[in-house]
């Protein structure tokens, strides 16, 4: 089961992370929880979610969070300097494997987020193509690219 694995060698403390220079960080609210699981083994060397869901390509971080009311989301977060396309990828194909592992019932009801954050001077113009593997991968309003340092994804995450 992959949440034995996030949950023995993955989870992080806390609710922010770190990597290239960019972060990313979320403040919980009453009835949330929000749990952060650093699955590239990559930047956590305990991380085994990488063979787990049998790939080579994946994201730095799994966010999970769900409310009282019921809402479950799984947010897919890759930081970057540079190279958005080919954190794109990375979303994009540890939603796909690691949803082929979730076909139970009870995941079916989760929805998926992708969020890029990187400080590279990329331009701030999505390349058609890129926006619509993303927009097929996860929704339309279900995915972000943002050009910057720190980022709050509670709003992101929330909607």
């Amino acid at each position: 089961m992959p949440f034995n694995e996030l949950m023995i060698n993955c989870i992080k403390d806390g609710t922010s992370y770190k990597e290239y220079g960019v972060s990313v960080s979320v403040k919980h609210g009453k009835s949330e929880t929000v749990l952060f699981f650093a699955i590239d083994s990559n930047s956590n060397n305990r991380s085994n979610f990488r063979d787990v869901i049998n790939t080579t390509v994946i994201c730095d971080l799994l966010v999970y969070y769900s409310t009282d009311a019921g809402n479950k989301k799984i947010c897919l977060v890759e930081l970057k300097g540079k190279d958005v396309e080919h954190a794109a990828d990375q979303l994009i194909e540890t939603k796909e494997k690691t949803e082929n592992l979730l076909k139970e019932k009870r995941y079916r009801n989760v929805i998926w987020k992708g969020l890029i954050v990187h400080r590279s001077s990329a331009p701030r113009q999505q390349k058609p193509e890129l926006k619509r593997k993303l927009d097929y991968a996860f929704g339309r309003e279900n995915y972000r690219m943002v050009h910057k340092m720190k980022y709050d994804l509670g709003d992101f995450i929330r909607n």
